[in-house]
């Protein structure tokens, strides 16, 4: 039953796309353009370093390429969702104060404790932080706020903010392992109990996400109540997919705590969402 139930829900988003594709403005295009660029990537990038299957050329752009990617879905998201005037703002918001955290964080050790970028994203802003990184900041507030508008719909501001919030975390949980010992993104100059990491790196997170989440959730939406199901929709995918990424990854790299917890969140958040009301309603 379940099984049917996500099956006619993923016909009926691809019955919108295609509707999207031919009747859409040009923005709804180039959205929905990305989508296809990211989905194109995605078994590649998955199968790459979970494997560790290597091309026969030089693969270093691929991580930057993909976050890039991940961050104009973002952008194109926030423009849909919010129109254009304040879903631009909301991504300049989130895009300066991701920027600006990280900065501190690699100058200073705080709100993360310290740690410092590698050369493997590229380009570095003034400060040591990749641009990359920005994009994979706004592609988990996309996705968080729009996976805890999706399980609870009716839910008050302040709840949607700590649900928000937890899902942000819970994605770091993930991705923090493998970006640090798997694809060396960053090293940690400090350690901690959970595969070497600080617990104040899952604080600030929290702080961040909840900083971010609260800005985003007191914006209207200007969509339409079905562009808002299928945005909603498409926000979850995101989520979904980034976390079954790094968990896949965790797994093969032996990294089962990491594994558990993306396990966990994928399939909790599809059991969940299964059965969800079909209509996302503008709060």
């Amino acid at each position: 039953m379940m099984m049917d139930r996500t099956l006619s829900r993923l016909q009926a988003l691809r019955a919108r796309a295609v509707d999207l594709w031919w009747q859409g403005s040009a923005s709804q295009r180039v959205y929905l353009a990305l989508w296809l660029v990211y989905l194109f990537c995605y078994p590649f990038a998955v199968v790459g370093i979970a494997f560790n299957v290597h091309a026969n050329f030089s693969m270093a752009w691929a991580g930057s390429f993909l976050l890039f990617v991940e961050g104009a879905l973002a952008v194109c998201w926030l423009g849909q969702q919010y129109g254009w005037l304040r879903g631009g703002l909301l991504a300049l918001i989130i895009a300066v104060g991701a920027a600006s955290g990280e900065t501190l964080g690699v100058l200073t050790g705080w709100p993360f404790g310290p740690y410092r970028y590698t050369a493997i994203l590229l380009p570095q802003l003034p400060g040591g932080v990749p641009l990359p990184v920005i994009g994979a900041w706004l592609l988990v507030m996309v996705a968080a706020v729009a996976t805890a508008r999706a399980l609870s719909p009716r839910a008050p501001r302040a709840l949607l903010i700590a649900l928000a919030t937890g899902l942000g975390v819970a994605l770091d949980v993930i991705l923090e392992p493998v970006a640090v010992h798997i694809v060396g993104y960053w090293r940690w100059l400090a350690t901690g109990p959970y595969y070497g990491i600080p617990t104040m790196n899952f604080v600030g997170w929290a702080v961040l996400c909840a900083i971010f989440a609260a800005i985003m959730l007191s914006f209207r939406t200007a969509s339409t109540q079905q562009a808002t199901i299928v945005l909603t929709t498409a926000g979850v995918w995101l989520y979904l997919l980034t976390a079954m990424m790094f968990g896949v990854i965790a797994l093969t790299h032996h990294l089962p705590l990491a594994a558990l917890v993306g396990c966990v969140a994928v399939l909790a958040l599809s059991a969940r969402l299964v059965r969800a009301p079909a209509i996302i309603r503008d709060r």
